[in-house]
């Protein structure tokens, strides 16, 4: 016990631990800021860890707990020793422990917290499996090959297939909203944004603006599952959810020139039993 109260003397300690407390919020405002950030995470991690573990050390085997330790007193100041000492030495040397434990599990929650919201940040349009069923009454669910994607967009039918890009939406012979897999199985959405009045006022392309019009819409994401666009009264333009590796819904009201009727999809109720799988055209045609 000697030798460890000398090697984590609180002469050195408290330097050191001020040294890796400035190494985690230094790691952290430079994984912030850089998009390929993952390695300085986890030096984040570390350096947090880093800190509260070797205060924990540093306090357990300081002197200030010797000092209260009844075993640690001489012989006769053992004799008139209480219980309320034994308590007092106990509560001090846990209780402290204790405290610097849990700053430990927030602060991990905490970086975790920045390091999930990073990520999402970064993974811009592209979407990540979840594990949700699939509905059994769907008819598609029978017949999806192995590295197909049903789609759900509407009460009645459910589209998809196993060829990407695909066209979720055409209207007029123009691909409003479609599909592109990558090999990892993430799923990137395309989609053209028209005003009421017929113009343009966004394009996006594999999940990122090309075109955002006086930064007109937004894009929200809560997870890697899901993603929402918003445009500038609040209102929402598109909900899709890749709920299983194996299917997507998608919830959307969109305007498209020359059309007078506005687009709706409602995919997320998960209501539709009739299939297109498959089908070898666009899910949503309109002429």
């Amino acid at each position: 016990m000697k030798l460890l109260s000398s090697a984590f003397s609180w002469k050195y300690s408290n330097w050191i631990i001020a040294i890796l407390f400035a190494a985690s919020l230094t790691m952290l405002g430079m994984s912030v800021a850089f998009e390929e950030s993952r390695l300085l995470f986890i030096f984040t991690y570390f350096f947090v860890s880093g800190t509260f573990l070797f205060s924990l050390v540093c306090w357990i085997t300081s002197k200030k707990v010797h000092q209260y330790n009844p075993q640690s007193w001489s012989r006769k100041k053992r004799k008139r020793a209480t219980q309320l000492d034994a308590y007092i030495f106990y509560a001090l040397k846990f209780g402290i422990s204790a405290t610097i434990l849990l700053g430990l599990i927030l602060s991990i929650v905490f970086v975790r917290w920045i390091d999930n919201k990073h990520e999402l940040s970064q993974l811009r349009g592209w979407l990540y499996p979840a594990n949700d069923p699939l509905p059994l009454t769907n008819a598609c669910s029978k017949i999806i090959t192995e590295n197909g994607l049903l789609v759900f967009f509407n009460h009645e039918w459910v589209g998809g297939g196993d060829r990407f890009p695909h066209t979720v939406l055409r209207v007029k012979a123009k691909d409003i909203i479609t599909l592109d897999r990558r090999s990892d199985g993430s799923i990137g959405i395309s989609l053209d944004v028209f005003g009421k009045d017929g113009k343009i006022i966004a394009k996006i392309e594999k999940g990122r603006f090309a075109i955002n019009q006086n930064n007109i819409l937004e894009m929200v994401r809560s997870d890697k599952n899901s993603l929402r666009i918003i445009d500038q009264t609040g209102a929402q333009v598109l909900s899709i959810r890749y709920f299983n590796p194996q299917a997507i819904w998608v919830d959307a009201v969109l305007h498209y020139p020359g059309y007078p009727y506005k687009i709706e999809m409602r995919g997320s109720g998960l209501e539709a039993t009739n299939c297109a799988y498959n089908s070898g055209r666009a899910d949503i045609s309109i002429e």
